[in-house]
């Protein structure tokens, strides 16, 4: 135990002494406590100086620290990918045989020295010791994440990481263990040391949100294993239409990377599903990775102008068809006789040659802080000026 104090600790005494005295004195002059037995005065007396050194010692700022030394023996943990992809390999039927032999050698050999857990990455990742290799999704860096989180200013000794090398989701796991500091990772592969002729469509960058008539990116990275020397198509789909294609070459390396961009327009506003596809090659150890599927939101952030008139009329149409130009402005020309007064949702409204009629919406209009103009004859280019405003 050790007590920290900006003052000498001998102070106490004092201390004590005058919170004792000062509550004798309280009681002495209480007349209501006279008729109390002289056992219960000094039991109420020592709980007021008690409470009052204490008041005092909190006032100071002692510090009394207590330390309690626990030993904790580390953690081994054994990291298991659970996933189905982990029997498809010749010495499957073994796998699980070897992964529990290894553990029940590993607790019979240092049984004092650590405490076991078993930590399976499947649909969800748990600490369970029963494993079968039936999950159909595996996200390996949600399995370290998992260990990060849960095992928290805990002492990991090592961790045992069994695995194919396979996920269908999440990132790199390689990132989420370097979170791990000073921990050993000692990783057992399971399955072919061949590496096999593939094709896989690593990454596709995208923005979710487009904006209507406009165009946006979308870029592929592919990455093609014992290829050759060989070309394929690479093809954007837009709801199950073909929309664009472009032909790669691999390079004859073990290993290509190539980098494909499309330019797509949004011309529909709303969710699209997209799908970009890799062209199968003869001989690939997988065709589901040759495709990608992903979901666009379009969105219309267009200005929307009307164009009222009396009768149609040729300046109408002259500044209509100039109008429809900006690709961000959605321009609506109307007669008077069709108009139902409702304003809402337009951020400009030109009127030629107001009525009676029409007056009435127009002072709606202006109320609701629409911009609105009125005109008998504009310059075409006052027009243009006004729709310039509205960005």
């Amino acid at each position: 135990m050790n007590v920290f104090s900006d003052i000498s600790i001998y102070w106490l005494i004092p201390i004590a002494l005058f919170a004792f005295a000062i509550s004798f004195l309280f009681y002495f002059k209480q007349k209501q406590v006279q008729e109390l037995k002289r056992g219960t005065k000094g039991l109420l007396i020592g709980l007021r100086g008690l409470s009052l050194f204490l008041i005092i010692l909190l006032l100071l700022g002692v510090i009394i620290e207590r330390k309690i030394d626990k030993k904790e023996k580390p953690v081994f943990i054994t990291l298991i990918d659970n996933s189905s992809s982990m029997l498809n390999y010749k010495d499957s039927t073994k796998v699980q045989e070897d992964i529990q032999n290894f553990q029940k050698e590993l607790r019979s050999k240092y049984p004092e020295k650590f405490d076991f857990e078993t930590v399976l990455i499947g649909e969800n990742v748990n600490s369970s010791n029963d494993f079968n290799f039936q999950e159909g999704k595996s996200n390996l860096a949600d399995g370290f994440e998992y260990i990060y989180n849960s095992f928290y200013n805990k002492n990991i000794g090592a961790i045992a990481f069994f695995s194919d090398g396979n996920f269908n989701e999440g990132m790199n796991p390689v990132y989420s263990a370097k979170k791990i500091n000073f921990t050993p990772i000692y990783t057992v592969g399971i399955g072919d040391t061949v590496v096999k002729r593939d094709q896989l469509i690593r990454n596709v960058s995208y923005n979710s949100i487009a904006f209507y008539k406009n165009e946006f990116p979308i870029e592929i990275d592919i990455e093609g294993v014992k290829i050759g020397q060989e070309k394929a198509k690479v093809s954007l789909w837009q709801d199950g239409k073909k929309v664009d294609e472009s032909l790669i070459e691999y390079q004859n390396s073990d290993i290509d990377f190539i980098h494909v961009k499309f330019s797509l327009l949004a011309n529909s506003i709303g969710f699209s599903e997209l799908m970009v596809k890799v062209e199968q090659l003869e001989g690939e150890s997988s065709y589901e990775n040759n495709e990608k599927r992903f979901y666009v939101e379009t969105i219309d952030s267009r200005n929307k102008i009307l164009l009222l008139s009396q009768s149609p009329h040729p300046d109408i149409a002259a500044i209509k068809n100039e109008l429809d130009k900006d690709e961000n402005a959605e321009v609506e020309a109307m007669l008077f006789s069709d108009f139902s007064g409702n304003v809402d949702g337009y951020s400009l409204i030109i009127v030629q040659n107001p009525n009676e009629t029409i007056l009435p919406f127009i002072e709606d209009a202006k109320s609701k802080k629409f911009l609105c103009y009125t005109f008998w004859v504009l310059n075409l280019n006052e027009i243009i000026s006004m729709s310039s405003k509205l960005d």
